[in-house]
């Protein structure tokens, strides 16, 4: 757990003194419900009011128009403490992370006010301790419902995972 915590506390410094990115550190040993996560995401990221705890209101605070920095990533700590205590809590926010960052990667969100469409290349990075590549296949391989400007439809993605050892 040491050289985890860090590797990850040392990636965050990077990314922050490297400039040009929104760093949004979310601490999973201490989230125990959405109202916890909503917080947690709600204090990270320039928003201009607090969001009600809710899946909705977590989607669109995860997708936040509010900023467009060059890269936005998302940093989730201790992740296996929701996937085994509060696994379906798991899965509803880690498809909001990943939907929301693959439509404002792919500048498919929304169209901004000067008819150009907002795009950041967000990321996510939900770090596990002690936890098996199979204890996340269902995450891994399953199909995310897109609701793209461009359309709707389903789709499956490639994840990269890095194991620490």
């Amino acid at each position: 757990m040491d050289k985890l915590t860090w590797f990850i506390t040392r990636y965050t410094q990077f990314l922050c003194r490297k400039g040009g990115y929104e760093v949004i550190p979310i601490y999973g040993e201490t989230v125990t419900n959405l109202k916890d996560f909503c917080y947690q995401v709600n204090c990270s990221l320039p928003f201009g009011f607090r969001v009600r705890p809710d899946l909705g209101a977590l989607y669109d605070l995860i997708l936040n128009f509010e900023t467009e920095p060059d890269n936005r990533v998302f940093i989730w700590h201790d992740a296996q403490h929701q996937l085994k205590t509060t696994p379906e809590l798991f899965n509803d926010v880690t498809e909001s992370l990943v939907v929301a960052g693959f439509l404002n990667r792919n500048a498919m969100s929304t169209i901004k006010s000067d008819n150009t469409r907002y795009k950041v290349n967000q990321r996510n990075m939900i770090v596990f301790f002690d936890t098996a590549v199979e204890e996340l296949l269902f995450f891994l391989n399953r199909e995310y419902y897109i609701p793209s400007i461009d359309g709707v439809y389903d789709s499956k993605f490639e994840f990269q995972i890095c194991e620490i050892i």
